[in-house]
């Protein structure tokens, strides 16, 4: 299979975001964790979740480039997964006043697994 250079920049600015995303996760577990939630930390929380949109945008031309390749597709699609326990966090959490919190508690290591799983089938990408 022949990855194109617009191709590849398709798959490293996706995978760009996987990081950034993980990156804004730790931000706001360090925050929780000090016991600082600012509005600054819930904006990054709220700007984490509207990257979700970008991830369901780009996961099936991800999906076209390497159809052959089971293993990262089904990696990929996993993130169906973590959509769906946000779906289900925002209608458990309507109206609490930790809403966020507790999205990001519950949220946070399931996006973590995925990224782990998306990483280490996408690498042998991007190293090429």
């Amino acid at each position: 299979m022949v990855i194109t250079v617009s191709e590849l920049t398709l798959m490293q600015q996706f995978y760009d975001l996987v990081v950034t995303v993980e990156d804004g996760f730790e931000f706001v577990a360090h925050s929780y964790e000090e016991g600082v939630s600012t509005p600054v930390t819930d904006r990054v929380l709220l700007d984490i979740l509207s990257s979700f949109e970008q991830f369901s945008t780009a996961i099936p031309q991800l999906v076209d480039l390497i159809e052959d390749d089971e293993q990262t597709t089904n990696a990929l699609y996993a993130f169906n997964e973590v959509l769906e326990l946000l779906v289900k966090l925002e209608e458990d959490t309507k109206g609490k006043e930790q809403r966020l919190a507790e999205i990001y508690a519950r949220l946070a290591p399931m996006y973590i697994t995925w990224k782990q799983q998306v990483e280490l089938q996408l690498k042998p990408y991007l190293v090429q």
